[in-house]
């Protein structure tokens, strides 16, 4: 089979190479790769090891990719749940879904559902459980506020549908060209970035979802409420430091004199 790989050989280029198709293990599902997509994830995961490759010490291979969709051709002996001819679609564990097969944990694989294209199942499982994730971490509510920051990205149009299934209110920052596709997702209301500054916009939010990487926690002090949450996808070292001391100065604040937390 054909996969995609980048390594000291392919001066950090992305190049075809031939490889043995994988043979599925106990528990996990062979795949013939129909449609796969590209994430931020890649190309940072690629941008992040290509000096890797300029070593010649490291002369092994990278591969990439991990959302994909196709039809399994072979499962492991403890393989129950699939068999060969389904269609699946699945965010690979180990990266290597821009191949023509692929070997998956059989956790990490799903029926594709027959309203789906290949193509429109292969692009989004990563982007749909990273906005899953993030509001089971934020424990968000019905009726709660939220403020997605991206709302027409990847990330972010998926954020709008979940948070409105899960009955939130949802504001979204994007640009008017996006107007109309964000709302048609289910948005509430629309802050243009271009118009109008986010932190000036008269509202306070239960949860701020930030998929773009431009804001904090720190700036987005004005806009939560007192127990509000604030999530980042793409944290920089902005992001971390301010998060960890905003925490230091609430436990600072929550403790007497003594240093203890008052009962």
């Amino acid at each position: 089979m054909r996969t995609v790989i980048f390594s000291h050989q392919t001066s950090g280029q992305l190049a075809y190479k031939s490889a043995n198709t994988p043979k599925a293990r106990k528990n996990e599902v062979v795949v013939k790769i129909i449609a796969s997509s590209l994430n931020p994830h890649d190309w940072k995961y690629h941008n992040s090891l290509r000096f890797i490759t300029k070593i010649p010490l490291f002369t092994w291979d990278f591969k990439l990719g991990h959302d994909l969709a196709g039809v399994v051709v072979e499962v492991g002996s403890n393989v129950k749940q699939y068999k060969p001819g389904d269609e699946v679609y699945s965010m690979a564990l180990k990266p290597g879904a821009f191949s023509e097969y692929a070997a998956i944990d059989q956790r990490m694989v799903a029926k594709k559902p027959q309203t789906l294209s290949f193509v429109e199942a292969g692009s989004i499982p990563m982007i749909s459980l990273t906005a899953l994730q993030f509001f089971k971490m934020a424990d968000l509510q019905s009726g709660e506020q939220v403020l997605i920051n991206g709302g027409s990205g990847g990330v972010g149009h998926v954020a709008i549908q979940i948070a409105k299934a899960k009955g939130a209110h949802v504001t979204t920052v994007c640009s008017s060209r996006n107007t109309e596709l964000v709302q048609s997702l289910g948005a509430d209301a629309v802050i243009d970035y271009t118009q109008e500054d986010v932190y000036q916009c008269g509202k306070r939010f239960d949860v701020v979802f930030d998929t773009i990487g431009n804001m904090t926690l720190r700036q987005s002090k004005p806009i939560l409420k007192g127990n509000g949450r604030f999530l980042a996808t793409t944290p920089n070292a902005t992001v971390v430091a301010n998060a960890v001391l905003s925490q230091l100065l609430v436990t600072e604040q929550n403790q007497d004199g003594n240093g203890n937390c008052p009962a």
